[in-house]
C-alpha cells in the first residue's frame, strides 16, 4: 500500500507543503518524515534553501502551479522533437523472491525460492512452471537448464 504525502492524495496541490510547513497531518510525506535519514531526500531538497521555496509554493494551488508547471514543461521538452519512443516500459509479471542456495546433507545445492506476482490492473498469475539455469562466477553456465512446477519452486 503506498503512503500519501498529504491528505489530497489523488490531487496535485499545494496540501503536502502546507501540511510540512506547519507540521501537521502527514508533514510532507513519507520522504521527509522517515527516521531513516538516507530516504528523506524531499526534506533535503525543502531545506536546501532554508525552506524558502516551499514555503512560497505552500501559499496557493496557482503559486504551487506556478514553480511546478515549468520544470514539467522542461522535462517534457528535453525529448527532441521526431524522437521516437519505446514502448511503456511495465512491471514485471512475475518475480522471484526469496530465492535460496543451501547446502544438504550430501554437499549437494540445493536452489529454493517462490514466485510472486503482479496482481494489479493487467497483472498475471504465476507460471505454473519455471525454468532456470545456474552459472558461475565468471559467467558460464553449468548444469541443465531445469524447470519445476508448483506454488514455490526448488531443484
Amino acid at each position: 500500500m503506498m503512503d500519501a504525502f498529504d491528505d489530497t492524495p489523488t490531487t496535485f496541490d499545494h496540501i503536502g507543503l502546507q501540511n510540512y510547513i506547519a507540521g501537521t497531518n502527514k508533514a510532507g510525506g513519507p520522504l521527509v518524515t522517515t527516521s531513516n535519514t538516507t530516504f528523506q531526500s524531499d526534506l533535503k531538497i525543502f531545506e536546501s534553501d532554508g525552506n524558502t521555496t516551499v514555503r512560497g509554493m505552500s501559499t496557493s494551488l496557482e503559486a504551487f502551479e506556478a514553480a511546478c508547471f515549468p520544470v514539467f514543461e522542461k522535462m517534457i521538452n528535453t525529448v527532441p522533437t521526431g524522437t521516437v519512443l519505446s514502448d511503456v516500459i511495465g512491471p514485471r509479471q512475475w518475480i522471484t523472491m526469496e530465492s535460496h542456495l543451501d547446502l544438504d546433507s550430501t554437499g549437494a545445492v540445493k536452489y529454493s525460492g517462490v514466485i510472486g506476482h503482479y496482481t494489479g490492473k493487467g497483472g498475471a498469475p504465476s507460471p505454473a512452471t519455471a525454468s532456470y539455469q545456474y552459472g558461475t562466477s565468471g559467467g558460464g553456465n553449468t548444469g541443465p537448464k531445469t524447470s519445476q512446477s508448483g506454488g514455490g519452486f526448488s531443484a
